[in-house]
């Protein structure tokens, strides 16, 4: 078996799948090659599978509020940890077999192993499972390739990392029952999101950080976040502790000692989830030298995200950037233009970042902090209360708000943070004013609907717009 194709991507993540299906409608030949499936670390493991418990959840807590809205629901509320879990397994093979249909009708093979890079057009498969011996390993030919593997959990190099309770984001969804408690090491998205999803079943959750809760995101809002975690879901966080062992008890639980201003500590849970960042998956990527330059762990590209090697791409986690699908899946359509023949690039100027809590958080732009770092900015800030908004009463989910960070003089938009309902949605229209470079003033003249959850973006504009004319 010697098949050629126009691209052959390894890694049917989001970078490797929108490429081959952004040039396969445009008439090129694909391959995808992933030992995983297709769908990647977010399907599997990540956005999809944690998205649908979150949203488990986020009913849960609506229902126990219900008698406010003048439902009555009986008194034995409660969540179903097997249900929630079979739900969110159910969601993940029902976008698996979605996407599946998609290749086989857009006639995109996908075969599923490990790809071996071997030279700048061939790629060695050896399939998982193979319907015979002679199907077991095969070189594919490409006139382009795309490297798109993704990215592993890293597990902390102490005592204790690999014990069979400690785990990551992949292990935690094999889970059969709700852990009583559990120790989150990182408060990174990953970990805050699962802590509050934990939490809200029952769990027992203590958070350790080595630097700061929710790093690089928004500190007030960050702030206020964690204030909401510890206060009303009951979680234990400590910020400044340096972790060195993991123990196990004699009655199965474990131990993770860290130390913290300099005295040795402990705290106790029946799992332990390790979300200490991720590492870009390139160690088993190549066979030999093949001349691509590196960037640590991750692979170099230029702005056309092509390698060192001449149509050799990368796209996603492997490269070293925000390790995102929705990034990758943008970056796998730029590689597939540029394979095509066209030289375009990814425009990151209006990243969003969401993070899944109750209620969750959305970003986009500068930070307060990146604001008052940058020299000669004079910025402003603009804020309004979900509160004082009709429709987030209507809801009965009146907690959190709308900050904008805005160029003062020219009233442009440099940052938008929303905490409060929907905010994953409500993103998008700050992103779009970001990117555009839209002032407080044209969002707050933007007509928006009545009643609705984006009226606290207009608003916050009118406030902003506001402390404009009033020289503030």
């Amino acid at each position: 078996m010697n098949e050629k194709y126009n691209i052959v991507a390894v890694g049917a993540g989001a970078g490797g799948l929108q490429c081959s299906v952004h040039a396969a409608s445009r008439g090129a030949r694909c391959a995808l090659i992933d030992r995983m499936g297709v769908g990647g670390e977010c399907l599997h493991y990540g956005c999809i599978p944690t998205k649908a418990m979150a949203q488990s959840i986020d009913t849960y807590r609506l229902v126990k509020k219900a008698p406010d809205l003048g439902i009555d629901v009986g008194k034995h509320i409660r969540s179903n940890f097997s249900g929630i879990m079979a739900r969110q397994k159910k969601v993940v093979n029902e976008n698996v077999d979605r996407i599946h249909k998609g290749l086989l009708a857009m006639k995109i093979d996908f075969y599923k192993g490990t790809g071996l890079l071997i030279s700048p057009n061939k790629v060695r498969v050896k399939l998982s499972n193979p319907q015979s011996v002679e199907e077991r390993e095969f070189v594919l030919e490409a006139q382009n390739i795309v490297l798109g593997t993704g990215s592993s959990p890293n597990r902390l190099s102490i005592s204790g990392s690999n014990l069979p309770g400690v785990l990551t984001n992949r292990e935690i969804f094999s889970l059969e029952h709700l852990p009583k408690s559990m120790v989150v090491i990182g408060c990174g998205y990953i970990g805050v999101e699962f802590a509050a999803i934990f939490a809200n079943m029952g769990t027992s959750v203590r958070m350790l950080e080595k630097e700061e809760f929710l790093m690089g995101f928004d500190r007030k809002i960050a702030q206020a976040l964690r204030h909401d975690l510890e206060e009303k879901e009951g979680i234990k966080v400590e910020i400044g502790v340096d972790v060195f062992e993991i123990q196990q008890t004699e009655t199965g639980h474990y131990n993770v000692i860290y130390e913290r201003d300099g005295q040795e500590r402990s705290a106790q849970g029946e799992v332990v989830l390790m979300a200490t960042g991720r590492t870009p998956d390139t160690a088993e990527l190549f066979e030999g030298d093949m001349g691509i330059t590196m960037d640590g762990p991750a692979i170099a590209v230029n702005e056309y995200l092509e390698t060192s090697v001449r149509g050799i791409y990368a796209a996603g986690d492997v490269l070293n950037g925000a390790m995102t699908a929705f990034t990758a899946g943008t970056e796998g359509e730029v590689v597939a233009e540029n394979c095509l023949g066209r030289r375009v690039s990814v425009d990151y100027s209006a990243l969003p970042r969401c993070v899944f809590t109750f209620p969750p958080y959305a970003c986009v732009g500068l930070n307060e902090e990146e604001a008052n770092s940058i020299e000669g900015l004079d910025y402003g800030i603009a804020e309004y209360l979900f509160s004082s908004i009709v429709m987030a009463k209507i809801i009965n989910r009146e907690e959190g708000f709308t900050r904008l960070i805005y160029e003062k003089g020219s009233g442009k938009i440099l940052g938008g943070h929303i905490l409060g309902p929907q905010s994953s949605e409500l993103i998008g229209e700050l992103t779009l004013a970001v990117h555009q470079g839209i002032t407080v003033k044209e969002l707050a003249s933007l007509l928006h609907f009545h009643p609705s959850l984006a009226e606290g973006l207009q608003r916050a504009g009118r406030v902003g717009w506001l402390m404009e004319d009033m020289g503030k």
